[in-house]
């Protein structure tokens, strides 16, 4: 009579799990079946003892029964990728007949976060003394019989939202075609692409031909060269011009883009498909038709946006449900954006083609109303910037000196054409000076560099970095993004000081950072500027109040910048009275050097900085500014 052994009694522990035991036969096998647990959770099958089957046939038939839960197609033996691996596999009890039994294995599968739990049983055969694996199909999920894999479809979640400050989406789902060129196709090239480019220029948009070239160049002969990807309503403009070009390949989509193509871009990002290298970093978190946020706050907050997917695991042949979990979507990011704001901020900069950056805040409570960036910028300049902010600055040193006592308005301040500090020789923008002792006011008015560099000795070492900090320039702030707040010298040489109070030297700030400080002038105190308003991220504390009567003589000065200043073009914008700014930032080298554009101010409720590299004027700045604020009152 064949004696019958369950495994119980006492508890066998081991990393794999628990196996209750009662005899050296009973022990072996459980101690088989412990190994066999331990190689499945670690993705080492091929290290287990087997009867009957090989380890590479077992290792190729597991690859094909698990070959959904990695992304691969169903029925693949690929063996470029690790095996499926389960998150947990425990060792059950182990119950034996003579030389045969079998043992119960506890697996867990973690997929996008969900939990799959089942029992499973595997086949116990003694041969030549040992235990051995008796592997079936039924050994990874007892519902599977031979030649049957597992399926899996996924349901990626609804992606949570980007608000504007109204709580309502800046991204919408559109129609998209894709426009590319294969390669082998496209003769002659140059004629071809170039084609492209003036159709695209009906709908505003500049193509790199050059760039496209040279992928062409490099890529196989039947490759996709992507070109450009359009919105419905552009491609249909200008169809008839390129939908019969020699190599034109056309692919419509439909995904979430932003209001507009240029909507505060950079500081949102994108969503497009997701990348391999990103499936790879992120097991189980991504399949390989999904879609993801790619820079800005699409990328920042993809872990909140994404949600979590909702999974279906069958039988493939039947159909039989075996596990299924809804998918979970994603949670919203509200924004301080206010969409006329923003729309008419890249309007004011869409004829820019050098870097460019216009930032408006709210003078009432801080928030960032219009964070935009022109063609030129690569990356999101209105933020993180860190630039020299050239005249505009005597904002904050006409502040120091006011709120000192060591000015007033009507203080009478030289303004000759040059200045000498240390060898050094200082001159004004226009290459010329005020004749007479004119007021300090008309100084800032016509922003006389040398009048602020005789003045600048008045702040002492730190004068000038205290009053930029009660406007918030340096201080430590967040948006709930990259920004910069800026960094403002003390002590340092005659020279440094000279510098430094018409916002040169080491001064550099962001434009973010000076229409904050612009914002705290209006409002009589800095408040920390927001662009994500959930999640908030941690609030600074508001800046000191300012003297009303500082900040009142500092508005009127501001006023007359506009009135008979260096931005008289500001006067006749809709919407009332508006208080600016200008300056010119050099760098480089030359004679003379290169210099950025600025200029900044405010209107009603809205304050704003605009930066253009290189516009060696302000000029650009302020004609942008005027745009920025017909548009907003249109």
């Amino acid at each position: 009579m064949m004696r019958r052994i369950v495994a119980t009694g006492a508890a066998l522990a081991l990393a794999a799990g628990t196996v209750a035991a009662c005899g050296s036969d009973a022990d072996d096998a459980a101690k088989a079946l412990r190994a066999y647990a331990a190689a499945w959770q670690d993705g080492k099958l091929d290290t287990v003892a087997y009867a009957g089957s090989g380890t590479n046939d077992v290792l190729a038939q597991y690859r094909q029964i698990t070959a959904a839960l990695v992304g691969l197609d169903a029925g693949s033996s690929d063996s470029s990728k690790p095996p499926a691996k389960p998150a947990k596999v425990e060792a059950g009890q182990v119950k034996l007949d003579g030389d045969a039994g079998t043992g119960q294995t506890n697996v867990t599968w973690s997929l996008g976060g969900a939990t799959w739990a089942y029992q499973s049983t595997v086949k116990l055969e003694k041969r030549d003394g040992k235990w051995r694996i008796g592997w079936t199909p039924s050994a990874v999920h007892p519902k599977l019989n031979a030649g049957e894999h597992l399926g899996m479809a996924r349901t990626q979640a609804e992606r949570g939202a980007i608000t504007d400050a109204a709580g309502q989406p800046v991204f919408t789902k559109q129609k998209l075609v894709s426009v590319g060129l294969e390669p082998q196709k496209t003769q002659p090239p140059a004629e071809v692409v170039g084609k492209i480019a003036t159709a695209l220029k009906k709908v505003g948009i500049t193509l790199d031909t050059a760039d496209v070239l040279k992928r062409l160049g490099a890529a196989k002969p039947d490759a996709f060269v992507p070109v450009i990807t359009l919105r419905r309503p552009q491609y249909d403009q200008i169809r008839a011009d390129i939908h019969d070009l020699a190599g034109a390949t056309f692919n419509e989509s439909e995904r979430m883009v932003p209001l507009t193509a240029t909507f505060a871009r950079a500081l949102l990002g994108n969503v497009d498909a997701v990348t391999e290298e990103m499936v790879t970093a992120n097991p189980g978190v991504y399949g390989a038709a999904d879609l993801a946020g790619h820079g800005g706050l699409q990328q920042q907050y993809e872990a909140r946006l994404r949600g979590v997917p909702g999974y279906a695991v069958t039988v493939d042949k039947s159909g039989e449900s075996l596990w299924k979990t809804e998918a979970k979507a994603g949670t919203p990011v509200k924004t301080s954006l206010d969409v006329k704001a923003q729309n008419a901020a890249d309007g004011a900069l869409s004829t820019e083609t050098r870097p460019s950056a216009l930032v408006a805040v709210r003078i009432s409570d801080g928030t960032v109303a219009a964070a935009s960036n022109g063609p030129g910028a690569t990356y999101n300049l209105a933020f993180t910037g860190k630039v020299a902010p050239g005249s505009t600055f005597k904002m904050v040193t006409a502040y120091g000196l006011l709120d000192s006592g060591a000015l007033t308005p009507d203080t009478p301040v030289a303004c000759p054409a040059t200045v000498t500090v240390e060898g050094r020789t200082f001159k004004n923008a226009w290459n010329g000076g005020i004749d007479g002792n004119p007021p300090f006011h008309t100084d800032f008015a016509k922003s006389c560099n040398t009048a602020f560099i005789n003045s600048a000795p008045k702040l002492g070492d730190d004068g000038l970095a205290k009053a930029a900090g009660a406007l918030g320039i340096g201080g430590k702030w967040e948006v709930g993004t990259e920004a910069v707040a800026g960094s403002v010298g003390t002590g340092g040489s005659a020279v440094d000081k000279a510098a430094a109070s018409f916002g040169q030297g080491t001064t550099a700030v962001s434009p973010l950072a000076m229409a904050a400080a612009t914002a705290a002038v209006a409002h009589g105190q800095w408040q920390q500027p927001k662009v994500v308003l959930d999640p908030a991220p941690p609030a600074a504390p508001p800046g000191p109040q300012l003297k009303p009567q500082v900040t009142g003589a500092l508005k009127t000065m501001m006023r007359e910048v506009v009135t008979a200043g260096t931005a008289t073009n500001l006067a006749g914008a809709p919407g009332g009275e508006v208080y600016a700014k200008t300056g010119t930032a050099e760098f480089g080298s030359g004679d003379p050097p290169p210099a950025h554009g600025w200029v900044l101010g405010w209107q009603g409720d809205y304050a704003f900085a605009v930066f253009i590299e290189g516009a060696n004027t302000s000029a650009p700045a302020v004609d942008a500014a005027k745009r920025f604020l017909t548009a907003l009152r249109s």
